[in-house]
């Protein structure tokens, strides 16, 4: 025990005393020698009424905080256990005995081992699953945010509660001493003093707000498949309580001390403390997610064969002709070596600045990262889903309950981030043509917002190769408990399509979205007189009608066909496309709008962490990607995006309706009306553009429903 006088507060007009204490106190004695208004402890306010309320009443206070790591961990279930009472029941019938009856029932535990009749030991963890406001999301009728994703426990919910007699009896008797952990993992509870209590401590891992796991990470750390279901999605309920790999509960006693001196002659108050610590083991971790998509086998940029007037296939350029396939993913991560500072600056760095200042090595300081780091789900439809466990910039919890920065280090405080990149490949083949004309698929590096040094020119400087290496170690910082999506830029070399564009092979359209009802495409006959409508019979394509509406008032006299994305950001997806590229040797050439001659056949060029290869990677200049922060209440938003009451894959939605920020290109205030038409954006500069998932008649995917059926949020 250690006796405090009153400690000032900085702040003289709320009078507060902040009662200093330290892990391992049991009690805490404070001599009210001064007017107050509240009593501070851990993050734990009393206020004075409170106090003065329990005076002469021989009850006592407990506070504590559950920790992992020297990490208060908020939403974990604490309570004092009250042994069953067998009272004696005179009449069967009467009102009050049936209560007793079945509190017999439905709280057996005459010690906290004991098994109800599920064979469940004594836990304050939940029945049912319920949206709560500790995860960031709004509440929703979808269940998006709800925990726990796998209700293994037994306490009943309020409204249980409110509904059921009995269980009101079973609460006001046994389990009326029990509180939840605050954000920075504190309690606190009033109980009758000078008496010896359990206190139970019931978490679920899962079920912890920003530092819940999820069960394919706890298989990640080598629990046995047999606790969890088939898919590895979700927590084997069937199990026992106490061998779950998500179920932390422990019981510790305590004798409470009253709140006020037994000595008349002194103000002293004094408050219990007991704390828990975690044993199991908690990775904070990133969630990443996506939609890709390709063109089919037979189709590509900068030919004949895709355009849209192909008598064979009159709409294989709509986005409900793209197939999708996997994922080929290396993960990149830039090591502990770099500072936080060093790795701020080698990010912001331009396409032309050095790196060589900074003394870092891309093959030294950044690594492939280990596949045990991370988890991967791809469901072959062109959803993706990647958790990425953190492993740098350390927290712990102080006195006052706020996150502080520790050494990376330390053997106390949970990592917090993860910086890296991400290089990608689709694994859809395709069919090349015959003859020196060869096809390529685009490889992407997220983010890539300039080219590599072999897609620029050069610098030497005294007669020395001064390699352009600020490409390699463009990046990404991800904070733990948030939830990210991919972005991409896509440019076209010539936005005009006209029948010249089928005879020279310059045909670079980059998607198509089109609806039967409203859309068609529009196509220069090349006499510069008419104009052909192509209606586009597929009817599905009314879930991107959202995306493309505003279209429909385009003057036809540009020429062009009306309905191709380009030099827009689309958020949420990325597109793989087809390119030809000639291999002759005196006709060797690409596109340069979308990679250069060096990428064309596998090479030893350096990516970072000792990988190399550059093929096909696109250029950055003209193919930007990037990763987007998804604001919780926004997903909600997107989630239920309709327009015509059908589920919209494709949409705009303004900026002011949405609480984050996400990637849109603006067209330069200098621009004339013929530059200005290279844009896909026709709006007033005051929308977003999403893509959520491509579809056609026997694969529609939408990669929200997607990370919800995961239950990964």
């Amino acid at each position: 025990m250690r006796i405090l006088n009153f400690l000032k507060s900085n702040n003289d007009k709320q009078k507060s005393i902040r009662i200093k204490t330290e892990i391992g106190d049991k009690f805490v004695s404070v001599n009210l020698n001064q007017t107050y208004e509240s009593l501070d402890i851990l993050s734990l306010k009393i206020f004075q009424k409170d106090v003065y309320r329990l005076f002469d009443a021989d009850y006592g206070i407990i506070v504590g905080r559950v920790n992992s790591k020297s990490v208060g961990i908020p939403n974990v279930r604490i309570s004092v256990f009250i042994p069953l009472d067998e009272e004696n029941v005179i009449d069967p019938s009467n009102l009050e005995d049936i209560k007793k009856i079945e509190a017999t029932a439905l709280y057996p535990f005459k010690n906290v081992y004991d098994k109800d009749a599920q064979g469940k030991i004594y836990n304050l963890l939940p029945k049912y699953g319920k949206n709560k406001i500790v995860n960031g999301f709004p509440e929703n009728e979808y269940g998006i945010g709800a925990t726990p994703k796998t209700p293994v426990g037994t306490f009943p919910e309020k409204e249980e509660i409110f509904t059921n007699e009995s269980l009101v009896y079973v609460y006001d008797k046994y389990l009326k001493y029990s509180t939840i952990t605050n954000e920075s993992g504190d309690y606190i509870l009033v109980v009758p003093s000078n008496r010896t209590f359990t206190v139970n401590m019931s978490c679920d891992i899962t079920d912890i707000g920003r530092f819940s796991s999820t069960p394919p990470l706890l298989k990640l750390q080598g629990y046995s498949s047999n606790l969890f279901t088939p898919d590895g999605l979700k927590i084997n309920s069937d199990l026992p309580l106490e061998s779950l790999p998500n179920i932390d509960i422990q019981n510790k006693t305590i004798t409470v001390k009253p709140l006020w001196s037994q000595d008349s002659n002194n103000t002293n108050v004094g408050i219990n403390r007991l704390d828990f610590d975690l044993i199991k083991k908690i990775e904070t971790f990133v969630t990443i997610f996506g939609n890709q998509f390709t063109h089919d086998p037979n189709h590509y940029w900068t030919r004949p064969e895709q355009l849209c007037n192909d008598g064979n296939n009159p709409d294989h350029i709509s986005l409900g002709t793209k197939v999708k396939g996997r994922l080929k993913t290396k993960i990149f991560n830039i090591k502990k070596s770099v500072s936080e500072i060093d790795a701020d600056k080698l990010n912001n760095l331009g396409s032309n600045d050095r790196t060589e200042q900074f003394g870092y090595d891309y093959n030294e300081d950044i690594e492939l990262l280990n596949t045990n780091k991370y988890v991967e789900f791809q469901d072959g439809n062109g959803n993706f889903i990647y958790l990425i466990i953190c492993n740098r910039n350390k927290f712990i919890t102080n006195e006052e309950g706020s996150l502080i920065k520790v050494d990376d280090d330390s053997e106390n405080g949970l990592f917090t981030s993860f910086r890296g990149y991400f290089y990608l490949e689709n694994d859809v083949e395709f069919t090349n043509p015959t003859g020196e004309d060869r096809i390529g698929k685009i490889r992407l590096k997220i983010p890539q917002l300039f080219d590599s040094e072999y897609n620029s020119q050069p610098q030497v400087t005294n007669g020395v190769l001064k390699t352009k290496t600020s490409w390699i170690w463009k990046h990404y910082k991800f904070d733990f408990g948030n939830i990210y999506s991919v972005a991409q830029k896509l440019e076209v070399e010539c936005p005009v399509l006209s029948k010249d564009d089928e005879k020279t092979g310059n045909q670079t359209n980059i998607l198509y979205i089109v609806n039967n009802d409203d859309f068609f495409q529009i196509i220069d006959q090349g006499d510069n007189t008419s104009l052909k409508r192509e209606n586009i019979n597929n009817s599905l394509n009314n879930q991107y009608k959202n995306f493309y509406n505003h279209l429909k008032a385009a003057n036809l006299s540009q020429k062009k066909v009306i309905f191709a994305f380009k030099n827009q950001w689309m958020n949420f997806s990325i597109y793989f496309q087809n390119f030809v590229y000639n291999t002759g040797a005196a006709t060797r050439r690409v596109s340069t709008f979308i990679t250069t001659t060096n990428y064309l056949e596998d090479n030893n060029r350096d990516i970072g962490g000792k990988q190399t290869n550059t093929k096909w990677l696109a250029r950055g200049t003209y193919i930007k990607t990037n990763f987007i922060l998804i604001d919780k209440n926004d997903f909600i938003t997107f989630f239920e995006q309709k327009y015509d009451n059908i589920t919209q894959l494709g949409f705009r939605i303004k900026k002011d309706k949405l609480k984050g920020t996400y990637l849109r290109e603006e067209i330069p205030n200098n621009y004339n009306a013929n530059q200005r038409n290279q844009f896909f954006n026709q709006d007033n500069g005051d929308e977003y553009y999403f893509l959520i998932g491509t579809l056609n008649d026997a694969n529609p995917n939408n990669v929200l429903q997607y990370l919800v059926d995961s239950k990964i949020i």
